[in-house]
Parts: structure tokens; sequence; C-alpha cells
């Protein structure tokens, strides 16, 4: 039986990942960029993003077999890799841009960050506790146009488990059934309490 080195086995594992067609994050970085001008158009709009600066998107167009996927990885690994959090989803019927709050939630599942091998914000979001919620930005009006994400915050905090698991699939998109028996329990209050406006998905999906 063979035995290779762990440099041998780095370039196998990469090797294979092209012959399944799924680019990985270290096949991106080890392998040599084909495409220099293209990649750098994505990082310099990236710097700008993270300025604070928002930009209108792009399309990639491509042949088959001319390397998009390989090309959105790339893309991916770089944003990953300036600290953004990305999230690679198919546009479809089923998942277009018409229905914001809709977008968000098949969006939100997948999303990845930068020093997580698992999908989503779970991990990082309970290494938060409620009292960093007080100088937190989802208290800025200004930035978010409704108030019950910062709610359903406080709830995910005072909660465990499947309550909380359930919590949290609401702050990814997908509005539970329950929800004021939840609040209520979570807070220990009643009557429920009311926010002063109603969410409306049509005007305040943005607050996501």
């Amino acid at each position: 039986m063979n035995r290779y080195d762990n440099e041998r086995l780095s370039a196998i594992a990469v090797l294979e990942s092209l012959r399944a067609g799924v680019p990985t994050r270290a096949s991106t970085k080890a392998l040599p960029d084909l495409r220099p001008n293209l990649l750098e158009i994505f990082k310099e709009d990236l710097k700008i993003f993270a300025g604070g600066q928002n930009l209108p998107g792009k399309f990639v167009w491509g042949k088959y077999g001319q390397g998009k996927t390989h090309v959105l990885a790339s893309i991916e690994h770089l944003a990953l890799d300036m600290g953004f959090a990305v999230s690679r989803v198919s546009l479809s019927r089923e998942v277009s841009c018409h229905n914001l709050f809709h977008f968000y939630s098949k969006v939100a599942v997948p999303l990845r960050t930068p020093n997580s091998t698992v999908f989503g914000l779970q991990r990082l979001i309970n290494q938060k506790t409620e009292y960093e919620l007080l100088n937190s930005p989802i208290q800025n009006e200004g930035r978010y146009v409704h108030p019950l994400p910062a709610l359903i915050f406080e709830d995910y905090f005072r909660t465990e488990g499947e309550e909380q698991d359930t919590l949290y699939g609401y702050l990814m998109g997908n509005p539970p059934s329950d929800f004021k028996s939840l609040h209520k329990k979570a807070r220990g209050e009643k009557p429920i309490l009311k926010l002063e406006r109603k969410f409306k998905p049509s005007e305040h999906a943005t607050a996501f």
C-alpha cells in the first residue's frame, strides 16, 4: 500500500474536487488563477462594499464547461477571505427576487462565514448574550425598519432547545405558527408585549 505525504494527499484532494466539478476553498487557492482580471474586478467591488457603499450586481456569462462554477467558487472564497458572509443559491421560479422575504429565507439558511465549517449563523449567535443587543446595530431604527428581529433575538436568548431552534428559524425567514406563545413563554409576560407597528413583509422585509 502506497503511503503519501500530506502535500501529495492535498494535491489529490484538489484534483478530485475538480474532477467532481465541485471546487473547494483549498483548490481555488492552490491552483493558479487563469482569469486574474475578472477576480480583480470583484475584489475591488468587495473593497468598496466593505466601505459601506452599495454597488450594482454583476452577471458572469459563459458556455457550458467554460468554468462558471469555478469562477463563482473563487469569488465566494475570496469574499470569505475578506471577512464577508457568503450565500450561494440558484435562482429559479421558486427562488426569485420578486418576494424579498421569501428570497431572504432561501439565502439565509446556506449562509457561510469565514471561520466556520457549518452553514448558518447559529453558532456565532450562541457566542453572544442578550445584553450585547443593547449596543447592537439591530437597535438602530434608521438601519432596521422594524423592531421585530430585535424582539426575536431577545426571545432567542431566553429560550433553549427546540424553542430556540424555532426562533432561529424565524431569524432565517421562516415564521413559526405559534410565535405569540413562544414570546409569552420567553418573556413571562401576560398579555403578550405588543409591537407598535404590525410587521408587513411587503414593507418591512428589509429589517431581516
